[in-house]
């Protein structure tokens, strides 16, 4: 008899049936009653979950289905994501298993819950039926960075014994070394990539590069491009950007439209919005806001109205030239983009209405975002509440901090921060001691500390008052 977990449960059910497996076989299956036989199945499968039944399994051949991408599926036989597993046979017979008791891999690390996850991964390892792929050894690295440190992601590593498998395990752990600002070790990584002959894509080197950036080194980065000249390693989208970045930095504008004439000439990369956002974003440091401008009609020019990724990149170059004009009619026209409106979206269009000066049209946001949110998430309110202490309408944003406790909202440690900073500029000092202490209580979850000079507005209170008992317990906590 099978126990919970004999089975492999690989592919999220949704994305099999409804994202871009399924819709990518209707376009390659030939036979069309065969893909209405697979969706009827499939609606099979979605009414198990429906109804919470244990398992349910499917086993049909594939027709017609091009043999290019049938080579594609034995190549990735398995593909993970918790409860759903497929699989291809050499006979071109299609395997379906789905499980409702078994929890889902991306729910776990979507969740930021990165050592059941890894549980997750020790329990497919232990199947004998399964065969971890290099990418499934690179997710794995991944978390085990996030879980424990860098260390231990470190010798997950160097225990890897496929070529393979250590290329798609290189990326997640050089970019460990990128988010801690470490250069010796990525620069030494790097070039141990290299000797030992395994490939080093354009990805590598453009996390290499954003290292440099991030610590100011911008003369690196042109010897990183200079790098992949001599390798013939091409350069994408991502390259091109940072290197004009660079240039604008080291050798000033004239350098940068030298490399963006190199970009329009190299026929594998097509100049998108990001590309004439970095432009602008060059030009309006450099006090070429007429260039800026033009650059930023051009990035609105290749926006997809079919997705909403690129309008928020675009409206906050808007709202860096202080346009207001550009501000709205990117949040206008990203509302025609079909799909929900992701919190964060919501979040970036209120900040560029508030840097242009225009609350009340974030007060508009708040609303609409409100209206049709699942919970009340305080990181959007912050926003509002920012602006509210920063105009020094402390009544405004009481009000909207009741709000959002009546709603259920859980206030984090900016909450509190920014009411410290408003209670501050009204001398309510009693209510920023308040705020100090139930900011402190988050610090299990957290590393916050208040901004120094909060820090010097209560040691102050303490002294006038004589609290030096409150003081004391102040100064031992932080």
């Amino acid at each position: 008899m099978e126990t919970p977990y004999q089975l492999i449960f690989l592919y999220n059910l949704c994305s099999l049936t409804r994202k871009g497996v399924i819709k990518n076989m209707r376009r390659n299956i030939v036979d069309g009653n065969n893909f209405a036989f697979l969706c009827d199945n499939i609606d099979e499968l979605e009414h198990s979950v429906q109804e919470n039944l244990p398992r349910v399994s499917v086993v049909m051949p594939l027709k017609g289905f091009g043999e290019h991408n049938l080579q594609n599926w034995r190549t990735q036989t398995w593909h993970f994501n918790g409860r759903v597993a497929y699989s291809l046979t050499n006979n071109n017979i299609l395997h379906i298993h789905y499980r409702a008791d078994v929890p889902s891999f991306h729910t776990k690390f979507s969740e930021r819950r990165y050592e059941q996850a890894l549980e997750i991964f020790s329990w497919m390892e232990s199947c004998s039926s399964l065969r971890l792929s290099s990418w499934d050894h690179a997710a794995r690295l991944d978390l085990i960075a996030k879980a424990y440190s860098t260390s231990q992601a470190e010798e997950y590593y160097n225990k890897l014994q496929s070529p393979a498998t250590r290329q798609a395990a290189s990326f997640p752990l050089l970019h460990c070394y990128v988010m801690e600002r470490d250069v010796q070790k990525a620069e030494t990584f790097m070039a141990q990539l290299q000797s030992h002959g395994l490939p080093v894509d354009p990805h590598s080197f453009n996390e290499i590069m954003n290292l440099y950036v991030a610590t100011c080194q911008h003369e690196k980065v042109l010897s990183v491009i200079d790098l992949m000249k001599r390798n013939n390693i091409h350069r994408n989208v991502l390259s091109y950007n940072l290197w004009m970045n660079a240039c604008a930095e080291v050798s000033g504008v004239d350098s940068v439209q030298s490399v963006f004439q190199v970009m329009l000439n190299d026929e594998t990369v097509k100049v998108g919005w990001s590309t004439y956002c970095t432009l602008a974003n060059i030009f309006r440091k450099n006090g070429l806001n007429t260039e800026a401008q033009a650059c930023l009609v051009k990035a609105e020019a290749k926006l997809s109205p079919a997705g909403r990724l690129g309008y928020s990149f675009v409206m906050t170059c808007y709202a860096a030239l202080n346009d207001s004009d550009g501000v709205m009619r990117m949040w206008k026209a990203s509302k025609s983009v079909p799909g929900r409106i992701l919190t964060a979206y919501y979040m970036a269009a209120m900040s560029c209405s508030i840097k242009v000066g225009d609350i009340s049209q974030a007060e508009c946001i708040f609303g609409k975002w409100e209206a049709g949110c699942r919970k009340h998430d305080v990181r959007v309110s912050n926003v509002l509440l920012g602006a509210y202490v920063r105009n020094r309408w402390i009544e405004k944003a009481e009000r909207l901090h009741l709000h959002m406790l009546e709603k259920g909202a859980c206030p984090n440690y900016k909450t509190w921060e920014i009411l410290m900073e408003g209670y501050v500029q009204s001398r309510q000092m009693d209510k920023v001691v308040g705020c100090m202490k139930k900011g402190l209580s988050l610090l299990k979850s957290c590393h916050w500390r208040p901004p120094v000079e909060l820090m010097e507005a209560i040691s102050k209170h303490f002294e006038e008052q004589g609290s030096a008992d409150d003081a004391y317990r102040y100064i031992k906590v932080l």
